[in-house]
């Protein structure tokens, strides 16, 4: 999920410094660093939000489940400057990317250890037949409500790089 942010009324700063190459580096650490606690934090929310859906509390609930649980795989995205468009986000993987994308997870076989339990009846393997899993974009709306840190950081990075730019002349 790439959250772009296209930054105007800073076009001469960011210009200025696009020109001078030892400035490039400045600029993008400068934003990286105020931009990665916005970052971090829309990542905690998108966990939490992926908790609640129907399919994450099944995998993810507040009960410690026994055997393999998938893990639920959020990563930061690298923080992009360019010329006048600052790209980041959080990227998700496996079954969060399933629940984010919808599609179907795959025929499969649970073995019980020693047998699975159930009212009327019990089993050492049972062949589940797969299911198709509904769309629930939930890390998309995170991004968007998070968008106003994301702004005040890319400001901030700014307005930091723009103030070393001063005491450097």
């Amino acid at each position: 999920m790439p959250f772009k942010v296209n930054v105007s009324g800073k076009d001469e700063l960011l210009a200025t410094t696009a020109r001078l190459k030892t400035f490039k580096a400045m600029r993008s650490s400068a934003i990286r660093a105020e931009l990665l606690p916005p970052v971090r934090t829309a990542r905690k929310e998108i966990r939490k939000a992926y908790k609640r859906t129907t399919l994450g509390r099944k995998f993810w609930g507040r009960r410690k489940r026994r055997g393999r649980v998938p893990r639920l795989m959020l990563k930061n995205r690298p923080i992009s400057v360019r010329q006048e468009t600052i790209e980041t986000g959080v990227d998700v993987k496996g079954m969060a990317a399933l629940i984010e994308e919808g599609g179907r997870i795959k025929q499969h076989r649970i073995t019980g250890r020693p047998f699975l339990v159930w009212p009327g009846g019990r089993a050492r393997v049972v062949v589940h037949p797969g299911m198709r899993v509904p769309k629930e974009p939930v890390g998309e709306g995170v991004l968007r409500r998070s968008e106003p840190n994301f702004r005040t950081g890319i400001e901030s990075g700014l307005v930091k790089l723009a103030r070393d730019l001063k005491l450097r002349k």
